[in-house]
């Protein structure tokens, strides 16, 4: 057992299974826990002579770095310890900051006093010239902050003003990959529920919506089970969808969906789930993981870029990348070698 084979088990990086094992702050709790749980169980023991190298390259190099600000807008001051999404974002950004030679200064706006104005002088008066957002509470949403002459990117895609970079998960692509796979697994009723929220929709850019219609219209009419949105709970809405078009199988928008399904169906006539949003508390779903790491760490990269080639000095143009999930059976297991492939658009 050596690193490489415990970070592909735990799903993370080389880097943050390192960070983890010496109960590092930059990990998120849930994420270190895990792979401190799973290195206890492997009997896994790090090579003491590699950790000393890194201790003496980590020191030598930490007064030399340069500082990429972290702004969360969220209610919170640390939210993102206990949204497994936010985790995910977080975590991808400290580990590109880590691999590329930055440090990362949190920011939350929502302390007392702040504002967009005090904020730009703050990070100014630091010499800050790099900053990331950890996505934002509402879409579509204003930050209300002035980043001009700063090399900045968002993750996710609510945020509108300030227009700078945006990195997410390609929704459209999850979906296309979600059917693709439902079908190979034999079902031919397919069926898609997704929670009924202004902000979702906003979030997704109606990609999920729009590639799902797109592909019943394919089908001939007596295939076809049209788009159900549901409010959080509405088990009776559900029920008569379900009575109604007869499903064998449902896409559903988060692990809520799910369970809505369950509890509107019964267990014994529940179509089979596939959750468009998978994520690891919820490994006995089959579906599409976002791989939210990935996002954070490509959000990180491309403020990176800029910084490097001085492109935040100059003026460049706005990039949207969308990086395709991963489709995922219980138990998980990741395919050897299987890399993320990214799509951008200028």
């Amino acid at each position: 057992m050596n690193i490489r084979q415990l970070a592909r088990m735990c799903d993370v990086s080389r880097q943050t299974v390192s960070l983890a094992l010496r109960g590092s702050k930059g990990v998120a709790p849930a994420t270190m826990r895990r792979i401190q749980a799973l290195a206890r169980k492997l009997d896994y023991h790090p090579d003491p002579r590699l950790a000393v190298q890194l201790a003496k390259v980590a020191s030598s190099s930490r007064r030399d770095r340069a500082t990429i600000a972290m702004l969360s807008p969220w209610p919170s001051r640390q939210i993102w310890r206990h949204n497994w999404v936010l985790e995910g974002f977080h975590d991808g950004i400290l580990l590109a900051a880590a691999r590329l030679g930055y440090q990362v200064e949190e920011f939350w706006l929502g302390e007392p006093g702040m504002s967009g104005r005090r904020m730009r002088d703050i990070l100014l008066a630091r010499g800050i010239e790099g900053v990331v957002i950890l996505n934002y509470t509402e879409a579509p949403a204003d930050l209300g902050l002035d980043l001009l002459g700063f090399a900045a990117a968002v993750v996710g895609r609510a945020l509108i003003r300030p227009a700078i970079h945006t990195v997410d998960h390609d929704h459209g692509q999850g979906m296309r990959l979600a059917l693709d796979e439902i079908a190979r697994a034999g079902h031919r009723r397919i069926g898609c529920c997704l929670l009924d929220e202004t902000a979702l929709r906003a979030r997704t850019s109606g990609d999920w919506e729009a590639q799902y219609l797109l592909h019943q219209h394919t089908l001939p009419s007596t295939a076809r089970v049209p788009l159900l949105t549901v409010k959080p709970g509405d088990k009776a809405t559900l029920r008569a969808w379900l009575e109604r078009w007869q499903p064998d199988a449902l896409a559903g928008s988060n692990h809520e969906v799910g369970l809505l399904l369950e509890a509107a169906a019964g267990h014994e006539a529940c179509p089979a789930f596939f959750n468009l949003m998978w994520d690891s508390r919820h490994t006995d779903d089959s579906g599409v993981d976002p791989c939210f790491s990935a996002i954070g760490e490509v959000a990180l990269e491309m403020v990176s870029d800029d910084l490097r080639a001085e492109r935040h000095l100059k003026g460049t143009i706005r990039r949207h990348v969308l990086l395709e999930g991963r489709w995922r059976l219980p138990p998980y297991n990741e395919p050897p070698g299987s890399r993320l492939r990214s799509r951008a658009t200028a």
